[in-house]
């Protein structure tokens, strides 16, 4: 195993373009957010003021953590970019976290029905914060890196979107992952803007956005809560 101070170097880094042959093994689950308004007509009030509710505090937090998180970075000048990416990361983990509020809230309140689509909606804003700031992805491999036991060689399946983007960076940006001697780029359709699969000798370790929130709804289902 290499030692940790290990920078890559740009010939270490491969890109891949061509497409997985095998099913991909992440498909977003779909909650029905488009047909909520066909629920039971006694529960529609509260769930849609559950939902609401629900959607600002993620928003909130969301919209906090970016703010505070950029302006940090264009204080300290030069390091601008390096600062947006950390503060793009910390927001992903408060957003997760408040979801995890919102779950103990509704268990408390006894509103175990309404945790789906709440988790819904968490993905919804996800999908939107995503979309507004490309450079997330960024943000979510530096942190699954740090998991990363075999830091000689790792492959890492990302969306296609992200593919194409990772690709065009310069070799100083890559090198940010400290201590990984070589990096192979795959595109694979199966996985989300802003997430990824990476790839090592001791397995793989899921970094995708929509695992995350299915982890959370896993957690509560297996309470023997159902819903």
């Amino acid at each position: 195993m290499h030692s940790s101070n290990r920078v890559i170097k740009s010939r270490n880094v491969k890109v891949v373009d061509g497409p997985r042959t095998e099913k991909p093994r992440f498909v977003p689950a779909d909650f029905g957010c488009e047909n909520l308004s066909q629920g039971p007509a006694p529960r529609r009030s509260r769930v849609e003021e559950i939902l609401v509710e629900s959607e600002k505090k993620i928003e909130a937090a969301v919209k906090h953590a970016y703010e505070r998180g950029h302006a940090e970075g264009f204080r300290k000048g030069c390091e601008t970019r390096e600062k947006e990416l950390a503060a793009t990361a910390e927001s992903l983990k408060k957003l997760l976290l408040e979801v995890e509020n919102i779950r103990r809230s509704i268990l408390e309140r006894g509103e175990a029905k309404v945790l789906k689509l709440v988790i819904a909606v968490a993905r919804k804003v996800i999908r939107r914060e995503v979309a507004m700031d490309r450079d997330v992805i960024l943000g979510v491999l530096r942190e699954a890196v740090k998991n990363v036991l075999d830091r000689d060689r790792i492959k890492v399946r990302l969306n296609p979107g992200d593919h194409e983007r990772l690709s065009k960076l310069t070799p100083g940006l890559i090198a940010g992952f400290e201590g990984i001697r070589s990096i192979t780029l795959e595109a694979d359709e199966g996985i989300g803007a802003g997430g990824a699969v990476i790839e090592t000798a001791f397995g793989e370790i899921d970094a995708t956005l929509e695992q995350q929130l299915e982890e959370i709804l896993k957690a509560f289902l297996q309470n023997g809560l159902k819903a």
